[in-house]
């Protein structure tokens, strides 16, 4: 399938902002993302208001299951509902993605995640011996910096880049063998808030 063809498909009309549907601006993203160093891009107001809510809600109400081990990471995992399957699993979905990171994607395997206060990942001392893109989808209410909870990017022991997990936002960032992340931990000032995100790697 074509990435025009795509952008004129019910699925993503049915859940997309309309602003993602414009091939143009699409083209602009994708721009946007290859001359980024490292390549990545954050797509703010991502889905429709009805949907974001409605996936915000299915988030929420999943099954997750702690993992933790305290030298390397605190949080909470579940499978993804069915209304996320509907569009993240979707030709016209994984189309929109492929060409946006320029590269063609057949599969997605998309997990949810949650953190909320003392949940962290922590940077691991062993490279990666793949490149891979990460894309995180965030389902949240008005998340500050100074949460924590952030996704630190670093190459060579030096910060390269930083996320904030703002709600309806999807990030996208390609790491080599170099580049590492791990998310900040979430202190004290969060609250009683959560950050929700689904979290998707393509080698």
């Amino acid at each position: 399938m074509k990435i025009k063809e795509a952008l004129k498909s019910e699925i993503l009309k049915e859940f997309l902002n309309d602003n993602y549907l414009n091939y143009d601006t699409l083209a602009e993203i994708s721009k946007v993302f290859s001359k980024n160093i490292p390549n990545s891009i954050k797509l703010e107001d991502l889905f429709k208001k009805e949907k974001y809510y409605l996936l915000k809600s299915d988030i929420r109400n999943q099954k997750f299951k702690r993992k933790y081990a305290p030298e390397k990471f605190s949080f909470s995992i579940s499978d993804i509902g069915e209304n996320f399957k509907k569009i993240l699993y979707s030709v016209e979905f994984l189309v929109f993605l492929s060409f946006i990171i320029g590269k063609e994607i057949k599969k997605n395997n998309a997990n949810s995640f949650l953190f909320r206060h003392k949940d962290y990942t922590l940077l691991e001392d062993e490279e990666s011996k793949n490149s891979f893109f990460e894309i995180n989808i965030f389902f949240n209410d008005q998340w500050r910096e100074d949460f924590g909870g952030y996704f630190l990017y670093t190459s060579k022991d030096e910060e390269v880049l930083r996320i904030l997990p703002s709600e309806n936002s999807l990030a996208i960032a390609f790491l080599d063998t170099n580049t590492k992340s791990f998310v900040k931990y979430v202190n004290t000032t969060s609250g009683k808030r959560a950050n929700y995100f689904v979290k998707t790697i393509i080698l």
